[in-house]
C-alpha cells in the first residue's frame, strides 16, 4: 500500500470515528414505531432506510443491517455482538415528520435501538478487507465541476428494445460529485463486484464531472471483450485505480444487544404512519411487445414492469421461481407470454400525480399484486401440500471445524483465483429495482 493510500485510510478512520461519536439525543426519536420480528420469507433480504411521507420503513433487517444504517457505515464494520446478530430479522415501521433530513433518520435509528434493543457499542479499529481508490500515475481523465452545485449522480436507463445480444451496461453522469461520494455511491451501484468497503484515498479535492459505464458482473464473461468491469472501468474512464486491499479501518464493536425488543406502544393503533393502500388505484396491463426484455421497477408509488405471469404470481405468493413443482396445473403460456404492467397509487396532489404517494415496497406489494392478478387474469388458485423432489442433506465424512459458540453465524465468500474482477455478492434478488432518491 502507498503512503498515500494509508494516510487516506487514517484519515477516514478519523471521519468515521466523529461520526460514531454523534450525539443520540433524546429529541432524535420517531413519534411511534413499530418494531416486530419479520414475517418468513423464501428468500429474505433487507431492504427501505427512506422517508415516504411520514412513513419510514426497514424491512427483513438483521441487527447488523440496523446497526449500519444507524450508524451509516458497511456491515463489515459492524464487530462483536452475539451469534444471532447476522440470522435474526426484524421490521421497522415508524413515523417521522416528512422533512426529516436522512443524518436525522440515522440519529432517531440509534435512539430506537438504544431504546427497544438496549444497544450498547464502543468504537474500535480492526484490520479489514477494502476497496481503496486512488490517483492513477497518469492525469485525471474527469473534469473539474467549474461552479457549486449539490452532488447529482444519475442512472441512465437502458434502452426500451435493446439489439438482440447486445452487452448490458450501467451508466451513470455525475456531476459536482465530490471524491468522498463517488466511494461511497460506486460500492452501492457496483455490489457484484465490490464486496468490501470502497475508501477514497485520491487526494483530489473540490467536486468533479463525469460519466462511468460497466458491464454487470453476472453479463461480465459472456460479454467476452466487449466486457469492461468496473475496476477497468474506474482506470480507462476516469483515470483512478480501484484495488482490494488490507488496511486498519475504524468499526463498531457491539457489547450488548437484546435479542427480543421491547413492546411496542399501546397506543400504537392510534397514530400510525400513513401506509399505502391495500390495492392499486390505476393499473393498466397489455401484452408486451415482440423481443421487449424483462423489467421490473419500483418507483415511490408506481410499478413499472415487463415480464411473464409466472414471475408475479411466484412473487406475489412467495414462491421459488426456479421450482418448476410450486405451480401445479399452470398452462404453459404463463412461462412464455409477457405482459405490461404500470400500476400506480395515486396521491393526495394533483390530479394524476404519485410523486407524493406513500412509497410502496417488495413486502407491501405482494399482497397489492395478489387481487390485481386475480381480477385482471381470472386467476384462481389455492395452497396445498404435495409430495415433491428434494434433496437430502446427510453427514457421510464432514470435514467441519467446531465452531466458537460465542462467535457470529455468519457465511462469507472466500477469495477465489479471479477475485479481483469477481467479487460476487452472496445474495437473492427478485428482480425488482428500485428508482434512486
Amino acid at each position: 500500500m502507498t503512503m498515500r493510500a494509508f494516510a487516506g485510510m487514517i484519515l477516514s478512520s478519523l471521519l468515521c470515528n466523529a461520526a460514531f461519536a454523534q450525539s443520540t439525543d433524546a429529541p432524535h426519536t420517531f413519534e411511534v414505531a413499530d418494531v416486530h420480528v419479520s414475517p418468513h420469507r423464501l428468500f429474505p433480504y433487507f431492504e427501505g432506510g427512506h422517508l415516504g411521507g411520514d412513513r419510514y420503513v426497514l424491512r427483513q433487517a438483521t441487527m447488523v443491517d440496523l446497526i449500519a444504517t444507524a450508524y451509516g457505515i458497511d456491515d463489515s464494520n459492524v464487530q462483536g455482538g452475539p451469534i444471532w446478530l447476522e440470522t435474526d430479522r426484524f421490521d421497522v415501521i415508524a413515523k417521522a415528520p416528512p422533512t426529516t433530513s436522512p443524518a436525522t433518520l440515522k440519529l432517531m435509528v440509534r435512539s430506537l435501538l438504544a431504546d427497544r434493543f438496549k444497544l450498547v457499542t464502543h468504537t474500535g479499529s480492526a484490520p479489514l478487507p477494502a476497496f481503496v481508490l486512488t490517483a492513477g500515475k497518469g492525469p485525471s481523465k474527469m473534469k473539474q465541476a467549474e461552479d457549486a452545485g449539490e452532488a447529482d449522480c444519475k442512472y441512465q436507463e437502458p434502452p426500451q428494445n435493446p439489439v438482440p445480444g447486445a452487452v448490458p451496461s450501467i451508466v451513470f453522469s455525475c456531476h459536482h460529485t465530490t471524491m468522498a461520494e463517488f466511494a461511497q455511491n460506486v460500492h452501492e451501484w457496483a455490489g457484484g463486484y465490490l464486496t468490501d468497503s470502497v475508501v477514497d484515498s485520491t487526494g483530489l479535492k473540490g467536486s468533479w464531472d463525469f460519466d462511468i459505464k460497466w458491464t454487470p458482473r453476472q453479463a461480465l464473461q459472456r460479454a467476452g471483450a466487449d466486457g469492461i468491469s468496473i475496476f477497468d472501468a474506474v482506470d480507462k474512464e476516469l483515470g483512478l485505480k480501484l484495488e482490494r486491499q488490507t488496511a486498519p479501518r475504524p468499526v463498531l464493536i457491539v457489547d450488548s444487544v437484546n435479542q427480543k425488543p421491547t413492546a411496542n406502544p399501546p397506543d400504537l393503533e392510534k397514530r400510525p404512519p400513513s401506509p399505502p393502500p391495500p390495492q392499486f388505484d390505476v393499473a393498466v396491463i397489455k401484452p408486451s411487445k415482440p423481443g421487449e426484455q424483462f423489467r421490473g421497477r419500483i418507483d415511490g408509488g408506481q410499478i413499472n414492469v415487463q415480464a411473464p405471469l409466472k414471475f408475479l404470481i411466484t412473487f406475489a405468493w412467495d414462491l421459488n421461481p426456479s421450482d418448476d413443482e410450486v405451480l401445479v396445473g399452470a398452462p404453459k403460456w404463463l412461462e412464455s407470454d409477457r405482459f405490461d404492467i404500470l400500476a400506480k397509487v395515486v396521491s393526495d396532489g394533483p390530479a394524476g400525480s404519485s410523486g407524493n404517494a406513500p412509497r410502496i415496497d417488495e413486502e407491501e406489494l405482494r399482497p397489492m399484486l395478489q387481487p390485481l392478478l386475480k381480477e385482471r387474469f381470472k386467476l384462481q388458485a389455492h395452497m396445498e401440500d404435495r409430495p415433491v423432489s428434494a434433496y437430502t442433506l446427510v453427514a457421510v465424512k464432514p470435514k467441519l471445524t467446531k465452531a466458537d459458540p460465542l462467535s457470529r453465524t455468519r457465511c462469507k465468500e472466500g477469495p477465489g483465483q479471479t477475485e479481483r474482477i469477481r467479487g460476487l455478492r452472496t445474495r437473492c434478488s427478485t428482480g425488482w429495482s428500485h428508482a434512486k432518491t
